[in-house]
């Protein structure tokens, strides 16, 4: 059923409308928490993060059974010790796996204003990380949360394919903004020798089996010249991208002969 909720989220939602989901069946039975102040009174258990607790736990139990080789994650740390502006671009099918394999470093992640989005805002919390929600359709909105939130933070981390694709196709607005705040771009990405590959999304999520080897990339620091041009833009997307792919070969060269994929469509 968690597994439903991320990779789900509009089936997911019907069925809470219909009252057929565990959650909603559990919410029957008027379960609430006792907060104290000036006067007692009921509130109801937030949904969300209940099943963002869950989801958690999950995560750091599952991460811990993985092996893990982390590739420049110490020229990372020392970018971050140096509160340099650091702008995390990684693909939008990769970001699961990438909160426990970051987890410990101060930075705000961006996700979208919608049910998923907040069950992942509410995961990263848990995570330590800061967490800014931006809507998926409104542009000035968009681009305006976006800035703010940059504008307050050091580090940044962002799907830069999200939050409903092209595949693997970097958006132009966040490095333009980017590029406005003085960030440097920083790709992360990894691999794993064993892994489910879930074809039936979108962004094709990987989630490594319990107990195989993940390699974490951190690619090079890619800096951004200040109020770049429209084609200027569209040229670093490229590079980004590239970037991307790039780390993605070097973590996948950690193992041999070759990573199997399970896909799945779960």
């Amino acid at each position: 059923m968690l597994l439903a909720v991320l990779c789900s989220p509009g089936r997911m939602r019907q069925r809470i409308r219909r009252g057929t989901c565990p959650v909603t069946m559990f919410g029957r039975f008027n379960l609430f928490r006792i907060s104290s102040g000036p006067a007692l009174h009921r509130t109801p258990i937030s949904w969300v993060g209940v099943i963002g607790a869950c989801w958690t736990l999950l995560l750091r139990l599952y991460g811990r059974t993985w092996r893990q080789e982390l590739i420049g994650i110490q020229d990372l740390d020392t970018r971050l010790n140096r509160t340099e502006r650091v702008f995390l671009c990684f693909w939008h099918g990769k970001y699961l796996p990438l909160l426990f394999l970051l987890r410990g470093r101060k930075a705000c992640v961006f996700t979208s204003f919608s049910f998923r989005g907040k069950l992942l805002a509410n995961i990263c919390r848990r995570f330590g990380y800061d967490c800014v929600e931006i809507p998926q359709n409104d542009r000035p909105q968009t681009q305006e949360r976006l800035r703010d939130g940059m504008e307050k933070h050091r580090t940044c981390a962002l799907a830069v394919d999200g939050p409903l694709g092209p595949y693997h196709v970097v958006k132009r607005r966040p490095v333009e903004v980017a590029s406005r705040l003085g960030f440097m771009i920083v790709p992360v990405s990894f691999a794993s020798k064993h892994s489910f590959l879930l074809r039936s999304r979108w962004d094709r999520m990987e989630l490594p089996y319990p107990f195989t080897k993940v390699c974490l990339v951190v690619g090079r620091a890619m800096s951004l010249s200040p109020r770049l041009t429209f084609k200027e833009t569209l040229a670093k997307t490229h590079e980004i991208r590239k970037a991307l792919e790039d780390s993605e070969q070097q973590a996948k060269q950690c193992f041999a002969p070759e990573i199997q994929n399970v896909s799945s469509d779960e």
